[in-house]
């Protein structure tokens, strides 16, 4: 009897676990499967690629065509970077003037 309660409590728990992974796949494919850092479709350049790696991204927002994200580097430095929407190419970085080590982003 012990062994069928084992059982039944053993199926149960893959019951659950599979219906957890089925609904995870579904929401995955719904929402493209893929987030910024994922591949970008025709072959553009996704945003963590222009990015470099010490950028912390504060903000980010469409104008027209153009992608502009705010992001603080490690030093404490503010920069914009400017993607052009079309072909997901960098237009152009702007560093905020006197930003190094006037602020810092807010830790996680």
């Amino acid at each position: 009897m012990a062994a069928l309660k084992t059982l039944v409590i053993a199926l149960g728990v893959l019951i659950v676990g599979a219906t957890g992974f089925l609904v995870y796949e579904i929401v995955q494919r719904a929402s493209g499967g893929a987030g910024i850092a994922g591949p970008s479709p025709a072959g553009r350049p996704a945003l963590d690629t222009l990015l470099p790696h010490d950028a912390a991204i504060e903000d980010a927002m469409v104008s027209g065509d153009r992608l502009v994200v705010s992001a603080w580097r490690g030093e404490g430095e503010r920069v914009l970077y400017i993607v052009d929407l079309a072909d997901g190419r960098l237009i152009a970085t702007v560093r905020a003037p006197g930003s190094n080590g006037a602020k810092t982003p807010a830790a996680p």
